[in-house]
């Protein structure tokens, strides 16, 4: 893990140290941190300060000056935390107090294949940021070229393609565009619902952000177990539907769903059992941690809600109702979870602000009404498309 570190004196020497490939202006930074937050107040009214002619900077104050504008100007809260160290460069204790200088980490949470360009490794120049953004194309291309590669010779169905090329059909451009937009507008809002409250924690500062960024990355990379088995109904669906074999499409839909449970709970089961552990190989702050671990707790419920949710989806997808799905994301995610998010989060109108937690719970109630709701259209398409046949 690359790290390099920062400390709230550097600030105002000039002496800035960043990972390579962050170009700044270590001028203007200094100057925009003191104009942003420092308070006019006298020298002689307060001992323990830095003085900037007629400026006086509390003596703990830089540090979160030095988080909040990174975290808005480098946008350090994806992907990338800062963490408290003492004069000793040891990771703070949350109860340590420390009136010696700290020190501030940015951490690489990600540890990506951006490890070849941006720290130039394997023979490769040390590129920085932009190594990146190379090393996103390039694994972007990858990925097409091996699909093309598939779809063009390895096709169990014989498919060839780019063998003629024919102008576009508008009733086939249709029938797309009718059941691949609600499909685009779903996924919208199920990312929405999670980037509005990213946006939200922003404000609980650095150790909230660097939480609920761990539990995120570990309930997404576990929740890949039950979207590829709402993607498997979405096949096994629509062929049963397509060869007009609408019990065996029923049928293929409630495995799906009853699959999709049980491989969820499995990796609640994982979540809970480690979550501690789990949060540990992202981030070594203790605060951070714990935090992360009480998020992994409603991760760990999202990966059943998500999973029926999911397998809901595919299903319906395979009987080319994809519209229905789509108004019970808006009304799940913007209506019930997002706001109650907010309310739990940042309000004390149903009780006292809850930060992190009020968010996560109120996701979590949304994603339960999402998978109540698919379910429950999931059995009527199913039974309707049988007693339509």
């Amino acid at each position: 893990m690359h790290k390099k570190v920062l400390t709230e004196v550097d600030i105002y020497t000039g002496e800035i140290q960043m990972p390579k490939g962050f170009d700044i202006d270590r001028d203007k930074i200094r100057n925009d941190i003191i104009e942003s937050f420092v308070k006019k107040n006298r020298v002689n009214d307060n001992p323990q300060a830095y003085a900037f002619d007629d400026y006086v900077v509390p003596y703990s104050q830089p540090l979160q000056w030095m988080q909040d504008y990174m975290r808005d100007h480098w946008r350090l809260d994806y992907g990338r935390t800062l963490v408290q160290k003492n004069m000793h460069g040891n990771v703070m204790h949350p109860k340590e107090k420390s009136w010696t200088r700290h020190q501030v980490d940015p951490v690489d949470l990600l540890n990506s294949p951006d490890y070849t360009f941006i720290y130039g490794n394997f023979g490769f120049p040390e590129m920085g940021a932009k190594g990146a953004g190379l090393s996103a194309v390039i694994g972007t291309w990858t990925t097409f070229i091996l699909l093309i590669g598939y779809l063009r010779y390895k096709s169990a169905f014989g498919t060839e393609l780019f063998s003629r090329f024919d102008l576009p059909n508008l009733q086939k451009l249709k029938e797309i565009l009718i059941g691949g937009i609600p499909v685009g507008l779903g996924n919208f809002i199920e990312l929405s619902m999670f980037s509005g409250a990213g946006i939200i924690l922003g404000r609980f500062g650095s150790e909230v952000i660097a939480a609920n960024g761990i539990a995120l990355t570990l309930g997404g990379l576990f929740f890949m177990v039950p979207l590829s088995i709402g993607n498997a109904a979405a096949v096994r669906v629509g062929n049963n539907v397509g060869a007009n074999n609408m019990k065996g499409a029923k049928y293929s839909s409630y495995f799906s769903l009853r699959l999709a449970t049980i491989c969820a709970l499995f990796m609640s089961l994982i979540i809970v059992l480690n979550a501690g552990f789990l949060a540990s190989l992202l981030n070594d702050n203790p605060e951070v941690i714990a935090l992360a671990v009480t998020l992994l707790f409603f991760a760990a419920f999202f990966q059943v809600a998500d999973g029926l949710a999911m397998a809901s989806i595919g299903s319906m997808r395979g009987y080319k109702d994809t519209f229905g799905p789509m108004k019970i994301m808006a009304i799940s995610y913007w209506g019930v979870g997002l706001p109650l998010g907010i309310i739990l989060a940042i309000t004390d109108i149903i009780t006292d602000q809850m930060g992190a937690v009020g968010m996560w719970a109120g996701m979590a109630t949304g994603l339960l009404v999402a998978a109540i709701l698919m379910v429950r259209r999931v059995r009527k398409v199913s039974t309707q498309f049988i007693n339509d046949n």
